[in-house]
């Protein structure tokens, strides 16, 4: 990734005089002169009535609507959602500023590179003009009618779109601009306009009798061609090459016409082609977009993110199974921000199969946009596309749904919108069955819950813990079994703490005791006529306090697998002395083991925090701040079950459970100063400063470096303690005088009000002596609390100025003090 070059101040302050600001606004808003200013409409909120002002004399703008204000460089950027250093390299092509950087080989790259796209950039303009042209000749007679006829263009739209025609000959074009115009051929063919010939004696026309509709850049500059053919000729769509201009991942079609509409409506609509946005614009609906024959890309995504506050994207794509499988490579490239929540990502199926373009010439705007409103979310879609294309009936088919569901919802990040998708996706599947909804509901769970830990869970399972959850998960098993009272209890447990038996003989006997209660309540329902939707509440107790269970599935025992597995599962149906004991407060045994397990999960969440941190490249505090917080939570919690289990006599925490703590807030500081360190922040300084070229002037000498300045640097320890003590100097000789000065002040109040004149200047000097301050009953006007005020500001002032002494000694180090640091700048550096 290339990094933009750190432009010197001149480049910048030449920009800022030459750039004509109402020049740079016209070409966003429609001005009007008034008096020596020009007003318009603010493009940064809406409005009726024009309340944004430019001022040519001083160089700036400002809305007093919104408060939006700055220079023509601030302008480009809000409105083109651009970097800094972009907008003064356009400025600076623009109005021909010599272009200098503080690195001389990178200033000499970019000349050449500006260079070579101006040319690119002027040479494309050229040729959308022929092409142009073109369509109004006798030539382009049959391109025209095709336009209008068949495509409903009328000339406004053609003309806004700067439509044109690319004559049939195979050497019109390079004619036109290598022989007439004199552009060199390779430069030409860089632009991707002509192709060279396979023998190597000369060029041909690359689009030859076809449609040309030209490709914008976000700033509305041509920097590429499609084109439809008007015969038979293969490809049917064809469009330019990659250049250095170029590029259709990175490029969207009509991203130059739609941004603003995009801003205003806080919504993009991306469709496949050309023809679609056209239709669409000419319908009104102006903030569409078209792919360039490629599948939506990340890069694209967060073009549009630039103009949007909801992150709302419709993809719009054919309802064929070519537009279908471009929506799921859509979905596919940006599976990452639309799980994340970066990007609302809505897909809107238009009905019968049709394209934006076929929908528009039977049916209004207004049609259109109720299909955009109710178009559902990418995840939605992809579970109703799933439903729609398997036969549910077919035992085959309904396991694979079921399987590639929770692999969608497995991705999932927050806890509430899995079962959110969990509860509606069972409710598809169950279709009206509320036994096997339930049934469904508790399957999905588990498999998006295994699906989310395969792999990763027991990479970090430690012995113990293996040793300590299966006993854990026994122990729930066994209270289920022999205490039916508590069943409700450990339903509701498992189902509030999110838990789940691990062990493979653990889930199947749970399996077995699930499947043997269903029928008894059915067979308790159909006595008594009702059916609930949860099976395991309190109403339902008769239910699971049938003593029949371990009999119901010792009659099962036939079916288990082999002799070794019903020995793992045996010892549960009989009690010893021990098991007995555990048995005698179930609630504290049910609550000691679901604190074990959920202490195991939390540690191997600590656990895959450290492992996800070793790869991630923090781009901002934020993140850090993030992980913290979840390393803190989750040790938070960790501590808090092992509290709870400590009351049962439980082993306090263990040590390397806090050692993993240590280590992640170790790892987290340690990148939180690589960051610190790697921030360019002269350059980012010089983009902050761009509205203030005096200030930046009073400051420019800090960028720079001399012999002085360099060599005190390496004393940087020392000329910051004498800097911070130098600083703090002057506040509190500030604080130091005023104290003094109110003391002073006080003091002659007191002489002048009081009649006691030498005697009690006398008394005044010998009280502010002691610690204490007594009543001066024999000076009439002097009250204890104007004494005490008085002593106050004396022991402020002398505290202050004391302090004053000790500032002055760090502002001025010790000889011993400089030979220190002059002897670790001596140092070899490892």
């Amino acid at each position: 990734m290339t990094t933009a070059p750190r432009l010197h101040p001149d480049t910048i302050e030449q920009v800022r005089a030459r750039v004509d600001i109402v020049e740079v606004v016209s070409d966003h808003v429609a001005l009007r002169k008034r008096g020596k200013d020009f007003v318009g409409c603010c493009p940064f909120h809406d409005e009726k009535s024009p309340s944004f002002s430019v001022s040519p004399a001083k160089g700036f703008y400002y809305c007093f609507g919104c408060g939006a204000g700055g220079n023509a460089v601030k302008f480009l950027m809000e409105v083109q959602k651009r970097s800094f250093s972009e907008v003064v390299l356009d400025l600076a092509q623009r109005y021909q500023v010599p272009v200098r950087t503080v690195d001389e080989q990178q200033r000499q790259a970019l000349q050449q590179e500006i260079s070579l796209k101006e040319q690119l950039y002027e040479i494309l303009a050229l040729t959308c003009s022929f092409y142009e042209h073109a369509l109004r000749q006798p030539t382009g007679q049959a391109a025209l009618e095709y336009a209008v006829h068949k495509r409903g263009l009328d000339q406004a739209t053609i003309q806004q779109f700067q439509i044109g025609y690319a004559p049939a000959g195979w050497q019109v074009l390079y004619r036109y601009l290598v022989e007439q115009k004199g552009y060199p051929a390779s430069l030409v063919e860089q632009a991707g306009l002509i192709v060279p010939r396979n023998q190597g004696d000369g060029y041909y026309d690359r689009f030859r009798d076809r449609l040309v509709i030209p490709i914008h850049d976000p700033q509305g500059r041509v920097v590429g061609f499609g084109s439809r053919t008007l015969t038979n000729e293969e490809p049917k769509y064809l469009n330019s090459p990659e250049t250095p201009l170029f590029s259709k991942g990175k490029l969207l079609f009509g991203l130059d016409k739609a941004r603003h509409s995009i801003a205003k409506q806080d919504q993009a609509i991306v469709v496949e082609g050309y023809f679609d946005v056209i239709a669409l614009h000419r319908a009104g609906i102006t903030q569409a977009v078209a792919t360039l024959g490629t599948a939506l890309s990340k890069e694209q995504v967060r073009q549009l993110l630039r103009y949007l506050d909801s992150k709302q994207v419709i993809l719009n794509f054919d309802a064929d199974k070519a537009g279908e499988k471009a929506a799921q490579r859509a979905i596919g490239e940006v599976a990452d921000l639309a799980y994340s929540g970066d990007v609302q990502l809505r897909i809107l199926t238009i009905p019968q199969g049709k394209d934006p373009d076929e929908f528009l010439q039977q049916h209004s705007a207004q049609d259109y946009l109720n299909l955009v409103t109710a178009a559902p979310l990418w995840l939605d879609w992809q579970i109703q596309g799933l439903l729609d294309t398997h036969d549910l009936s077919q035992a085959d088919q309904f396991q694979d749904v079921t399987h590639k569901i929770t692999a969608l919802l497995g991705k999932l990040p927050s806890a509430t919108l899995r079962s959110h998708y969990i509860h509606r996706c069972a409710e598809l599947l169950g279709q009206g069955d509320t036994r096997l909804t339930l049934r469904l509901e508790e399957s999905l769970r588990q498999q998006v819950r295994g699906q989310r830990w395969h792999g990763r869970g027991q990479k970090w399972q430690r012995p113990t813990d293996t040793t300590l959850r299966e006993t854990a998960e026994a122990q729930l098993l066994r209270i289920y079994l022999h205490i039916p009272s508590e069943r409700v209890t450990i339903h509701k447990t498992l189902r509030e703490r999110d838990l789940e038996f691990t062990f493979s003989h653990h889930r199947f006997l749970w399996r077995q005791i699930l499947d043997i209660e269903e029928k008894a309540f059915s067979n308790f329902s159909n006595v008594n006529k009702s059916f609930p939707e949860n099976l395991y509440i309190d109403e339902w107790v008769p239910v699971h306090n049938d003593d029949n269970l371990i009999l119901a599935v010792q009659d099962l025992y036939s079916e288990f697998h082999t002799a070794d597995f019903r020995k793992q599962i045996e010892h549960l149906f009989k009690l010893d002395e021990r098991t007995s004991k555990d048995l005698i407060t179930p609630r504290l045994a049910i609550e000691k083991a679901a604190n074990e397990l959920e202490r195991i999960i939390c540690e191997k969440r600590l656990a895959l925090i450290q492992e996800e941190l070793l790869g991630i490249s923090f781009e901002s505090i934020n993140d850090i701040q993030t992980l913290c917080k979840q390393v803190d939570d989750q040790y938070t919690h960790i501590n808090n079950l092992l509290k709870k289990n400590c009351l049962q006599e439980y082993p306090s925490p263990t040590s390397s459970i806090q050692l993993a703590a240590k280590c992640l807030k170790n790892i987290l500081k340690e990148r939180h100063s690589i960051i610190i360190n790697n921030i360019n922040l002269i350059s980012v300084i010089q983009e902050l400063c761009t509205d203030y070229p005096v200030e930046i002037k009073q400051v420019f000498h800090l960028f720079h470096l001399d012999e002085f300045t360099y060599l005190n640097l390496h004393r940087s320890s020392l000329l910051i303690k004498a800097a911070a003590a130098s600083l703090e100097r002057i506040a509190v000789e500030k604080r130091c005088r005023y104290f003094l000065q109110t003391w002073q002040e006080t003091l002659a109040l007191l002489l002048q009000e009081s009649l006691g004149g030498e005697a009690l200047k006398i008394f005044l000097e010998d009280q502010l002596t002691l610690d204490e301050v007594t009543i001066a009953e024999d000076f009439p006007g002097v009250s204890y609390e104007k004494l005490l005020t008085l002593k106050r500001l004396q022991d402020d002032y002398y505290k202050h100025r004391d302090f004053l002494q000790k500032l002055d000694k760090q502002r001025c180090p010790d000889w011993s003090d400089i030979v220190v640091a002059n002897q670790e700048m001596m140092e070899p550096v490892d």
